[in-house]
């Protein structure tokens, strides 16, 4: 069958008449796709069958259909779920719906099929959402391993969702722990995409690895090209070890810094660096661009049920009093100029100093901190509509920055006085230890030099 549909699939009709083959849209290393007609749900869908290669291993056509009737039970608003699962003539396949408004890659791409740069402000008709459905994988424990534009579809409606995760979780799985893995089938990803502990086949990865290429597809239609793109597949994929992404706002200077920040953090070559979540990610990107919508006039935009809204706060609750930058989340408090240590959990939140209490606002690439001090005039503050951050219950959260040990924070003089304390202390042992051993060395040199003169007397005696 497999054959067949790669050469004469025109009007081919499989599982017992009930699906009708009309085109073919498209192939990859790990299977072909094609549109057909559901003759008893009355619609277009999508079936996808493996590649003769992948057919060619004797076990892989039971694990498909195993992996596919589990993955139907997958359901989430944002994923394209799995229908119907079959096989025709020996052929495994599976059944989705088809989406009809194309895709992200689709959207990109300007005059001449050429792909451009979008504005920053298209990626809250996609982002939360894609990460939403991300997360909600991750906590299930699977792990996508191909996000990328072509995956990333839209409905007549805007609506968003991600596809290709059931192909690429079952097609993926038997083999991510090859050390023969190569980018010419790209079984660990697409190269432009790919996260790096995935090329390197770590056997420890987590749904990080779908954050990082989440973050290069945000990269890429920020600036119209995947950032770390080299001559050949194997280029690419050695890229994706060494070679980190150039600033977004050094490619752009209409960028704003905190989003390029944030990128820069999800696509760290180290997991640990880079956000929890793909929805603290996004949650990040996004706070960047309410921040960067304009003075005294933020907008921010939240998923629903039925996509995105806007909403508009008209007068801060807050003003920013004082700015600073610092690196590797060690910035100087802009209240008080104390360091401050920022861990990763805190990126995009609000806190308050532990030198002088002042309410900080936290970039979410962790290389800012704002000093922010009430409106005076509160009644005005009180009828404002409230403000809908995009963070979800932690955008309430408040975190207390400072040098942190045993789960306790400290100023910093207070961190170098214990630290120092505590040096102090461990001479003062290491001394006692040292003197203790040379008092019982002594004593028993003394006692063995007594024995001796013992002996030596009784034998004197005798």
């Amino acid at each position: 069958m497999s054959a067949t549909l790669q050469t004469d699939f025109s009007n081919l009709v499989v599982a017992d008449g009930r699906y009708t083959v009309r085109d073919k849209l498209g192939s990859g290393s790990m299977g072909h796709v094609f549109r057909a007609f559901d003759t008893r749900l009355k619609t277009d869908v999508v079936i996808k069958v493996p590649t003769d290669k992948r057919l060619a291993d004797p076990e892989f056509h039971e694990r498909f259909l195993q992996e596919s009737r589990l993955l139907t039970q997958l359901g989430h608003p944002r994923i394209v779920k799995i229908l119907d699962v079959g096989e025709h003539e020996g052929v495994p396949f599976f059944v989705m719906p088809y989406i009809d408004a194309g895709n992200l890659l689709d959207r990109m791409q300007g005059e001449g099929r050429k792909q451009v740069a979008m504005p920053p402000e298209s990626l809250s008709a996609w982002l939360h959402a894609t990460a939403e459905a991300l997360d909600f994988m991750h906590k299930k424990g699977y792990i996508h391993r191909d996000v990328k534009p072509a995956n990333i579809l839209f409905d007549s409606h805007g609506e968003v969702y991600l596809s290709d995760f059931g192909l690429s979780k079952i097609l993926l799985d038997e083999e991510h722990e090859s050390s023969a893995l190569t980018a010419a089938n790209a079984v660990v990803g697409t190269p432009n995409y790919v996260a790096p502990e995935l090329v390197l086949a770590r056997k420890n990865y987590d749904g990080r690895a779908d954050q990082y290429s989440l973050a290069i597809t945000v990269y890429e239609v920020l600036t119209g090209k995947p950032p770390l793109e080299g001559g050949s597949p194997t280029a690419t994929m050695v890229n994706q070890t060494t070679k980190h992404p150039k600033a977004l706002n050094d490619v752009n200077p209409d960028i704003p810094e905190g989003l390029a920040s944030a990128v820069r953090m999800a696509t760290s070559k180290r997991p640990w660096r880079r956000y929890e979540t793909c929805t603290a990610f996004a949650n990040a990107v996004l706070s960047c661009l309410r921040e960067g919508a304009g003075s005294g006039v933020a907008a921010s935009s939240h998923s629903s049920a039925t996509g995105y809204e806007t909403v508009i706060e008209q007068r801060p609750e807050f003003v920013v009093a004082g700015t600073s930058r610092g690196k590797n989340g060690v910035i100087p408090c802009p209240a008080c100029g104390e360091e401050l240590m920022l861990k990763a959990k805190y990126a995009g939140l609000r806190g308050k100093c532990v030198h002088c209490g002042g309410r900080l606002q936290i970039s979410p690439g962790l290389n800012e901190l704002q000093h922010l001090k009430p409106l005076e005039d509160t009644a005005l503050v009180a009828e404002d509509p409230p403000v809908i951050s995009g963070q979800g219950s932690s955008a309430s959260t408040e975190v207390s920055a400072g040098y942190e040990f045993l789960g306790l924070r400290f100023t910093g003089r207070l961190h170098m006085t214990l630290t120092l304390a505590a040096l102090l202390l461990l001479l003062l042992a290491a001394l006692f230890v040292g003197r203790q051993s040379a008092d019982w060395g002594r004593t028993a040199g003394a006692a063995a030099a007594s024995s001796a003169l013992s002996h030596t007397d009784a034998e004197q005696a005798e």
